[in-house]
């Protein structure tokens, strides 16, 4: 009997743990940016560009070194790893920012946790 409810009482403290760092997510998403929908659509916008570079070269890599079969997978493979590290570049700021609000607010969870399994008595 035991068992179960140390496994029910894990389980509800994840779900605080989860909730936590949602809220922690969007409070930080709120701090960083006024309008953080239109940052990251600008961003991704912005990094399309990245991506055309990274097929441009690819098939250009492709063309000299004359390899004629894959060159549609190679351009493709190509502008989404550049279009995704040119979009993590420009999203640092507030993706640190979100993680940063996040770990406090599952710090106060794991904090208030603790207290509550290992009460403090000052008698």
């Amino acid at each position: 009997m035991a068992h179960s409810s140390f496994i029910a009482d894990s389980f509800d403290h994840g779900r605080e743990l989860l909730h936590a760092g949602i809220d922690g997510i969007k409070a930080g998403e709120r701090l960083s940016l006024r309008s953080p929908d239109v940052h990251i659509a600008k961003s991704a916008g912005q990094s399309l560009v990245a991506a055309a570079v990274g097929g441009t070269v690819a098939l250009i890599l492709c063309k000299v070194t004359d390899r004629r079969r894959r060159v549609l997978q190679t351009m493709v493979a190509c502008g989404t790893a550049a279009f995704c590290a040119d979009f993590i570049c420009r999203t640092r700021n507030v993706s640190f920012k979100m993680i940063e609000c996040a770990e406090k607010e599952i710090g106060k969870v794991r904090d208030q946790h603790w207290l509550e399994s290992n009460p403090i008595d000052y008698a």
